[in-house]
């Protein structure tokens, strides 16, 4: 559709229209030509948030954004108040950035990068840097997915290996590299158990004694089996655990974060 002689097309069908709903259709057709997708660098996509603002994952302009502009701006100029409202409606759905219908992006200034976006060993260079804010770090915590399957205070729901005294058995680093590569250190507490005809139950084992052995789920429903029944109980050699899941955030606020759980003791 980015071809030179569709848009042409459009301007000419545009010009020539004299109904308005027809006219509407065609500048809708336009403003989704204003930019077209970047070619993939390899520098972008992976790692980070789907962006749904559309219709372009990174828009840029190209060699007929000029008379597409040209186009929405004559026609804002004769427009009525109800038409400058559906030419600023189009110009903000489509990221169309022209100045003085609708919004416009701001991309000055320095932005600071995310976890997503640095290498794990620079992370790791710069934490032992940053102190961190413990109290940032729990309200930051607050916002993030962990709870859904981690204990963190100490009356939570057992679910996942419990966070509520991480800062006791894991340094700083220790802490970073569980959240960043997940699959690296596993907490003993999360096992596989194999009973005697074949079943495999993972999940964190919440009581070992001579009359019973108790898993409980990532849910946090508990399993109870008796021992005479259990062929092996073994650390699990993988978790369920993403390892993107703080890529939003800013090295400052990892730091936070790292910080917070590292005061659990």
């Amino acid at each position: 559709m980015h071809d030179p002689a569709v848009v042409d097309g459009l301007l000419a069908k545009h010009a020539a229209a004299t109904d308005p709903v027809l006219k509407n259709k065609i500048l809708t057709a336009l403003a989704r030509l204003y930019t077209r997708e970047a070619a993939y660098d390899g520098s972008w996509w992976w790692g980070t948030k789907p962006d749904t603002r559309g219709p372009y994952y990174k828009p840029i302009r190209w060699g007929k954004s000029a008379d597409i502009e040209k186009r929405f701006r004559d026609v804002w100029a004769a427009a009525a108040t109800d038409q400058k409202a559906f030419l600023t409606y189009l110009a903000n759905k489509h990221r169309m950035n022209l100045e003085g219908i609708g919004e416009v992006e701001k991309t000055g200034g320095k932005k600071e990068k995310t976890i997503g976006e640095i290498s794990i060993e620079d992370i790791m260079l710069a934490l032992d840097k940053l102190k961190g804010d413990p109290a940032k770090g729990r309200e930051i915590m607050k916002t993030q997915a962990c709870a859904a399957c981690h204990s963190i205070a100490e009356n939570d729901p057992k679910r996942g290996p419990d966070l509520n005294n991480i800062g006791a058995t894991l340094d700083r680093e220790a802490i970073a590299e569980a959240i960043l590569k997940p699959d690296a250190g596993i907490a003993p507490s999360w096992v596989d158990v194999t009973t005697k005809d074949g079943t495999t139950l993972q999940g964190t084992l919440a009581e070992k004694s001579e009359t019973q052995i108790i898993i409980r789920n990532i849910a946090g429903i508990p399993t109870t089996l008796k021992p005479a029944d259990v062929k092996d109980i073994q650390t699990s050699a993988s978790t369920i655990m993403g390892p993107h899941l703080m890529d939003a955030l800013t090295m400052n606020q990892f730091a936070d974060v790292i910080s917070y759980l590292h005061s659990l003791k």
